[in-house]
C-alpha cells in the first residue's frame, strides 16, 4: 500500500469519526455511545460475532458478522517506504498471485478464486506496519498499525482501521529478509466506526517477499 492510497485512507477513516461522533481511538478507553459492551441497548451489526480462531485455524477476520478463514499469508516488505504489508487471503495463492501482491494489486488476482462460505464474492484483509519508525521486526511495536478487510460484510465493502501496537498487544517475530519468515500474532475489535463491527484473532506465520512497486 502507497503512502498516497494510505493518505486517503485516513483521511476516510478521520472523515467517518467525524459523521458518527467516534471517540479518541488512540487512548483505548471505549466510548460508551458507540461499544456495544458497554451499551446494552446498542445492537451491534452482525449480532456481535467476534473473532475467535477454532481448531488449527491460523486467522480469522470477522467484519458485521462475516466470518473469513484465513488460509495462507503473504508478507511484503517495502525497505524504500519503510512498509509491510501482510496480505491475509482465503485461499492458497499461486506464484502469480505472490506476484500480484508484491506489485500491491491484489484485487486484481481475485477471478476465478473460491472462500469457504463465500458464493457472490472473494473477500481478503490486510495488516499493515507502516512510518518511519518501522526499520524493520524490532521497530514494530513504534510503527503505526492497520488493518483492512476487502468485500467481507458485503459485496464491495471495505473497513480500514488504524492503531498504536499497544492497544491490541500486537507482536511481530522474525525477520524482513526477502525469503525468511515472519510471525504475527494479534487480537481485536473495534466498534468506533459508525455502524461497523471489525474484530480479528491471528497467530500465523508468512514468508517475506521484497515489494516490486
Amino acid at each position: 500500500m502507497n503512502r498516497a492510497r494510505l493518505a486517503s485512507i485516513l483521511i476516510l477513516t478521520a472523515a467517518l469519526c467525524c459523521l458518527t461522533g467516534c471517540g479518541d481511538k488512540s487512548s483505548g478507553t471505549p466510548d460508551p455511545a458507540t461499544d456495544p459492551a458497554d451499551n446494552p441497548t446498542r445492537t451491534a451489526p452482525g449480532g456481535g460475532l467476534v473473532a475467535e480462531r477454532e481448531g488449527d485455524e491460523s486467522g480469522v477476520l470477522v467484519h458485521n458478522g462475516q466470518r473469513m478463514v484465513i488460509k495462507s499469508a503473504i508478507a511484503v516488505w517495502n525497505a524504500e517506504e519503510n512498509e509491510l504489508d501482510i496480505d491475509l487471503l482465503p485461499f492458497e495463492p499461486t506464484e502469480a498471485d505472490i506476484e500480484r501482491c508484491r506489485k500491491d494489486e491484489t484485487m486484481f488476482m481475485l477471478d476465478g478464486k473460491q472462500a469457504d462460505g463465500f458464493s457472490d464474492r472473494v473477500p481478503y484483509g490486510t495488516y499493515t506496519f507502516w512510518g518511519d519508525q518501522m526499520g524493520g521486526v524490532k521497530n514494530a511495536a513504534d510503527a503505526y498499525h492497520a488493518i483492512h478487510a476487502h468485500f467481507l460484510s458485503e459485496p464491495g465493502s471495505n473497513i480500514s482501521l488504524n492503531f498504536p501496537s499497544d492497544q491490541h498487544g500486537t507482536s511481530l517475530e522474525g525477520n524482513l529478509e526477502p525469503g525468511s519468515e515472519i510471525i504475527l500474532r494479534t487480537k481485536g475489535r473495534d466498534t468506533t466506526l459508525g455502524d461497523h463491527d471489525m474484530s480479528w484473532d491471528l497467530d500465523l506465520r508468512a514468508k517475506v517477499y521484497p515489494a516490486a512497486r
